[in-house]
């Protein structure tokens, strides 16, 4: 019976066990290889579960303790399967298509971050602010902390601490004035959530976020040198 010999923690590598028969019989070291190894071989699940079947052995999660066992392959088994050229050519089946699904995927994720671009230069192109964005800011910013919070211990306090006024360090102030412009002036939520869902949502909103803060910020310095 096959019992699993802690051999390093990395899930990728090649496994060893001991093969241990009757008491006086020699131990006989195997080694097998992980799913993630397989994979790494140029092996798919399906072609895991077509040529190799069930697992020859299992053992430990080594990185995570809940996790189901890993599954080990003897690497003579899949060696064996490897050879062959149905193997082969299956295997420069899947190659190819993966590499169609990733140039899919990097269409689709370049098309989002030009959206979040477009949409971008959109929110920001007619931009208009008040007479004193400053101070409409501030006051926006106590409303909310003052009817709409969620800062964390409001209900519980029954009020929020927090509180803007006019002489607030410089930086604090921009800050809620950029937010302000940008959350109550634009459409920049509307916008976010239209990119929700999209290959590459996640760099696309931070190009959204990053390129209507610059807008914006370039347009305060501009209002402000008058």
């Amino acid at each position: 019976m096959a019992s699993p010999v802690p051999r390093g923690d990395a899930p990728g590598a090649q496994v060893l066990t001991e093969a241990v028969g009757h008491p006086g019989a020699a131990t006989v070291i195997k080694a097998h290889l992980t799913v993630t190894g397989l994979r790494e071989r140029g092996w798919t699940d399906a072609m895991i579960t077509e040529y190799l079947g069930e697992p020859d052995a299992t053992r430990p999660n080594p990185r995570y303790s809940s996790a189901a066992p890993m599954k080990l392959y003897l690497v003579e088994r899949a060696e064996a399967a490897e050879a062959s050229p149905d193997w082969v050519e299956r295997k420069l089946l899947g190659a190819k298509r993966r590499a169609a699904g990733l140039a899919v995927a990097n269409r689709k994720r370049e098309e989002t971050e030009a959206l979040a671009r477009r949409l971008a230069a959109g929110l920001t192109a007619s931009l208009v602010f008040p007479a004193d964005p400053q101070q409409a800011a501030i006051e926006a910013y106590n409303k909310w902390h003052s009817y709409g919070c969620t800062c964390p211990g409001w209900r519980e306090m029954g009020f929020c601490g927090k509180h803007a006024h006019a002489t607030d360090p410089p930086d604090f102030l921009r800050r809620i004035t950029v937010n302000y412009a940008r959350h109550r002036l634009t459409g920049y939520d509307r916008a976010y959530n239209r990119l929700v869902g999209r290959v590459g949502h996640q760099d696309a909103h931070e190009i959204l976020r990053a390129e209507v803060i610059a807008a914006i910020e370039a347009k305060l310095d501009a209002l402000a040198s008058g």
